[in-house]
């Protein structure tokens, strides 16, 4: 296999670090530190995370997902911030200390709505930058 001679290889590289950077980083800040259960007035255990928590984590992770489109590499951002993030929250569920053992199914969750968010908000910045770049 012959590398790229037109810059895509380093491109794609540098639009990896960013996302896993960015995306480990977003959630170290936003989810990472929080490992209090609240119990609710209904008598269950709540949390740890507050609804702006996860909306701050999404809004970032949208925030990489549209630099990554704009870049022309969605693919390659897309699939670094949802392995970074699902690892993460993978390692934080596993290691709960009141972890319930169904960790796992929230993990293929994380997965698959980081991927499906992530690969949606790419895809139209770059549909956005590719047909501004015709005009």
């Amino acid at each position: 296999m012959r590398p790229e001679s037109d810059g895509t290889t380093l491109r794609r590289a540098v639009t990896a670090a960013v996302a896993g950077g960015v995306s480990a980083g977003g959630y170290l800040a936003f989810l990472g530190w929080d490992r209090h259960k609240t119990l609710g007035a209904d008598g269950y255990l709540h949390g740890p995370y507050e609804a702006w928590q996860v909306v701050a984590l999404v809004l970032l992770l949208a925030g990489v997902a549209g630099w990554s489109g704009w870049r022309h590499d969605q693919v390659v951002g897309s699939l670094i911030a949802t392995a970074t993030v699902t690892i993460a929250w993978s390692i934080d569920a596993a290691t709960d200390r009141e972890n319930d053992g169904l960790w796992p199914v929230g993990s293929f969750l994380v997965a698959i709505g980081t991927l499906a968010g992530s690969l949606l908000v790419s895809s139209l910045a770059w549909r956005v930058t590719r047909h501004r770049s015709r005009r």
